[in-house]
């Protein structure tokens, strides 16, 4: 049985625990890369905000043999600190390392800031750097990580994760850095002016923590562009955002629906009151589009214009994949590069996941749940537009794409348990196993959870109103959508589609039309929105609404994404009075209908199933007819038999498919079959 601790427990009962050292675990198990440093005089690393002294080598391992640079030859300088929020108050410590000048560690990216994670709060080792590479995969900003074993002033200190860190750099998010160009701009000044090192340096510190020159045009007694090109800046991108309750930095702002942001770099950005406003009204309006009931704000803009929709896709998959607790609430990060929408990621900070929850309520741990104990009114943004249509069909639309990707994460885990158990037993023998820990145990419980997780989502994702976090979008009854097309090709006329219904596929061929009826009274109009964007409005007159969508730009079959048609009723205030959603899917190809016949009646009764794509699959039916003292058992379309419950995928061709059910007499005799070809004019309007 496991144990949930709070966190403060744990930390108490920790620091309380020797430092543990024997013979056996006094040293590396040399299975990993091992990093050694040593600080100057021998010093412990006491502060998260002031760097100390030291020097690092680091011994590459058989699987890393090939990685050479200067701190494989011998040691060499380096500054650390430490790091983390929760982790910092553990005994096992994560740090914050700087390089004395640039270099590529194990082939990531060239920096000279690197991080050691203790993964303290996490028996697996394995949930960051597991997100953090499907995260990647999925295209958002990755955050390149290796396993070393860390000897620290001498003693050995376990397994650490060295990762790259989260900056604005070429290799890394490659956007305007501000402080980079304040350093160029104070080298161009001290070159002209004949200034010495110390004052260069002075200099370069000053115009950093004071970015006002870049929008004044003057720093002291120096006008800017006497010294360098300016007319390439552009203040709209540049900026590396957290949004983070710790509201820790020394630039941030509360929004006006009270979610905290700061500003990671450039760090000084509220001494330029034009950028800071910048960037803080661009965040309020981008929240007036999310929080409004048609997610346009006052300004005409539409959500989507504020913010980049795959990235904010993926970031959701990528936490609500592990469950990460703080989703939108902690170490959640996003970048805005100039004349762009911001853009979401990397994902960070997730050993608080996957049924990790080791200060949490039970609740937060389960994998079949949307909702997090500890985090249900948190996820901020998200939660403003979870009953927009266009955003959940994204979602499920996206999630049939890379859903196949998360299962050769979950399927690693086997061989990351075996390529880490010695180190993780070393260092759990230095710091003791937190919780009870055995890593064997939670190797086996992580994947467990993750594979039910997963299918949990799958589960949840296919229902056509997933209802997450029970706010999904509410649908009128007194709304009905239909679509049909020209007659000079394209579907066929649909009847009314009613609520819930499923997706209509269309070929492209045809103006397509779609009519809506209005049953209440207090519609007086509707909005019609077209994946998410206003598309027209009209007099619901006589409670009847035609119009032509128009397909231009709209998703196509080759994108693997469904298109939402969303009806939006209001009353005579403009107050929305109700709301309902078709989704449409292009098929760019050919469109066959399936019918069944039910293979008794004299006159053979037949039911149109639906109209499929070529390449569509579905599953054979066993309720379709009902005859009195016989079992529905498959179905033939003259060539070949299948059971109910089969998978049939659409072939390429022409014409109807009709299958004539086979049926099984209930006291054990003969079926009694009666057969009929294929007839492929049957039901063609």
């Amino acid at each position: 049985m496991r144990v949930l601790l709070s966190l403060s427990a744990i930390i108490l009962l920790l620091c309380m625990l020797p430092f543990y050292s024997s013979a056996a675990s006094d040293r590396p198990t040399y299975t990993l890369p091992v990093i050694y440093i040593n600080t100057e005089g021998g010093q412990p690393v006491e502060r998260r905000s002031i760097y100390i002294n030291a020097e690092m080598k680091i011994e590459p391992d058989d699987n890393t043999a090939d990685f050479t640079n200067l701190y494989t030859e011998a040691y060499n300088p380096i500054e650390i600190r430490g790091r983390g929020n929760s982790t910092w108050g553990m005994p096992k410590k994560p740090y914050h390392i700087r390089l004395g000048r640039k270099s590529t560690l194990f082939g990531m990216s060239d920096s000279r800031h690197w991080i050691l994670l203790a993964n303290a709060f996490d028996g697996t080792h394995l949930r960051n750097a597991l997100s953090y590479d499907f995260s990647g995969e999925l295209g958002l900003l990755k955050i390149k990580t290796i396993f070393v074993e860390l000897v620290f002033n001498g003693s050995y200190a376990g397994i650490y994760q060295l990762t790259e860190s989260i900056k604005i750099a070429p290799d890394r998010i490659d956007i305007t850095d501000w402080e980079k160009v304040a350093e160029k701009t104070a080298e161009a000044i001290a070159k002209k002016e004949n200034m010495s090192q110390e004052r260069t340096e002075k200099l370069i510190l000053s115009m950093r923590t004071d970015l006002s020159w870049i929008t004044g045009g003057v720093y002291e007694n120096y006008r800017i562009s006497d010294y360098i090109d300016i007319s390439d800046y552009d203040t709209t991108g540049g900026y590396l955002i957290e949004l983070d309750e710790y509201y820790d930095e020394v630039s941030k702002f509360v929004t006006d629906y009270d979610v905290p942001i700061m500003i990671k770099s450039p760090e000084f950005l509220n001494t330029n009151k034009e950028m800071f406003g910048y960037i803080r009204d661009y965040i309020n309006d981008m929240e007036d589009a999310l929080f409004s009931d048609d997610f346009y704000n006052n300004y005409g803009k539409h959500y989507t214009e504020y913010l980049d929709l795959d990235s904010f896709v993926d970031y959701w998959i990528a936490n609500q994949a592990f469950k990460s607790v703080e989703l939108l609430f902690k170490s959640a990060f996003m970048y805005k590069d100039a004349g762009k929408p911001i853009v979401f990621g990397p994902v960070w900070d997730m050993d608080w996941s996957s049924g990790n929850h080791v200060n949490l309520f039970a609740s937060s741990a389960t994998y079949d749940e949307w909702h997090h104990s500890e985090s249900q009114d948190r996820e901020y943004w998200y939660r403003a537009i979870y009953d927009d249509p266009h955003f959940i069909v994204c979602l499920q639309d996206r999630w049939r794409a890379v859903c196949d990707i998360l299962d050769e994460y979950i399927e690693s885990i086997d061989p990351w348990h075996d390529r880490l158990k010695d180190a993780v037993e070393a260092n759990n023998r230095v710091w003791g196993e937190l919780g009870g820990w055995d890593f064997d145990l939670e190797c086996a419980v992580f994947k467990t959870w993750m594979e039910n997780r997963r299918n949990w989502m799958d589960e949840q994702l296919n229902l056509r109103d997933p209802d997450i976090m029970k706010m999904g979008i509410r649908q009128s009854a007194d709304i009905k959508l239909s679509l049909a097309a020209g007659s000079d090709g394209g579907i066929e006329k649909k009847p009314v589609v009613t609520i819930p219904n499923t997706d209509v596929y269309y070929n492209g061929i045809g103006t397509l039309i779609c009519d809506a009826s209005v049953l209440a009274d207090n519609m007086q109009t509707l909005d019609i929105y077209i994946n998410g964007l206003k598309s027209g409005s009209y007099k619901t007159t006589g409670g009847e609404v035609s119009f032509e969508v128009n397909t231009a730009g709209i998703h196509t079959a080759d994108s693997g994404r469904r298109n939402v048609i969303l009806a939006v009723a209001r009353d005579f205030t403009g107050k929305v009075s109700g709301k309902a959603y078709l989704t449409l899917c292009i098929t760019g190809g050919q469109m066959r209908r399936v019918v069944y016949a039910s293979g008794y009646d004299s006159g053979d009764t037949l039911t149109v199933e639906s109209e499929y794509a070529v390449g569509d699959t579905y599953s054979f039916p066993a309720d379709s007819f009902i005859r009195g003292g016989y079992t529905l058992i498959g179905w033939t379309d003259n060539r070949n038999t299948y059971l109910t419950g089969d998978i049939y995928t659409v072939p390429e061709g022409s014409g109807d498919l009709l299958f004539t059910a086979l049926w099984q007499a209930n006291d054990g005799g003969a079926s009694g079959i009666l057969i009929f070809g294929i007839i492929s004019a049957v039901l063609v309007t």
